[in-house]
């Protein structure tokens, strides 16, 4: 890790990454991917590379990427890379998201995925579903689990908990956007 960090390892892992945050290519969606891998190790490793990453608003960075790929794994990392950067009470990486709009982007990704997922609840549980007529079911039976959660959705909960709980701004824009 030390010489990564001599030879401005995360700095430079980071410009790659937003060189290639908007290319469609899939070479370049691959290397994006291993960038933000790299960077979540680093950063798990090392609170000297938390400290590089706020100094070079690293989440500007991760949003574009975040915004900008329609790839699942890679918006889930981002998401882990973010809340990461935000855990602890980090108010700088809180700001810096806050500022860039990052709130209301992962807001806005969750209510579509509410709005697009199917009602979860049993007749087990005793809960007339208003929107769901007398006789219908749940699409084929009850759904015994609970339902799946798309682990993208679980990333942006836990970045969206550590970057916004216990910091007032945050609390106040995140309750503007619902």
């Amino acid at each position: 890790m030390g010489e990564f960090l001599r030879i401005n390892g995360p700095v430079r892992i980071l410009d790659i990454a937003y060189k290639y945050s908007r290319s469609a290519v899939p070479e370049h969606k691959a290397l994006l991917y291993q960038c933000l891998l790299l960077l979540n190790r680093c950063l798990m490793l090392s609170q000297e590379v938390k400290l590089i990453m706020e100094a070079e608003n690293a989440i500007e960075t991760f949003l574009t990427q975040f915004e900008h790929t329609d790839e699942d794994d890679t918006r889930t990392l981002v998401a882990r890379l973010i809340s990461v950067l935000c855990s602890n009470g980090n108010t700088v990486c809180q700001q810096q998201l806050r500022e860039q709009n990052g709130i209301r982007l992962l807001v806005r990704v969750l209510l579509h995925f509410t709005e697009s997922r199917r009602v979860q609840v049993g007749k087990k549980a005793g809960v007339k579903i208003q929107s769901q007529p007398e006789g219908e079911d749940n699409g084929g039976g009850e759904d015994n689990t609970g339902g799946q959660v798309s682990i993208l959705v679980v990333a942006i909960i836990d970045c969206l908990q550590k970057s916004i709980v216990g910091n007032k701004k945050s609390e106040s824009t995140f309750a503007q956007e619902e």
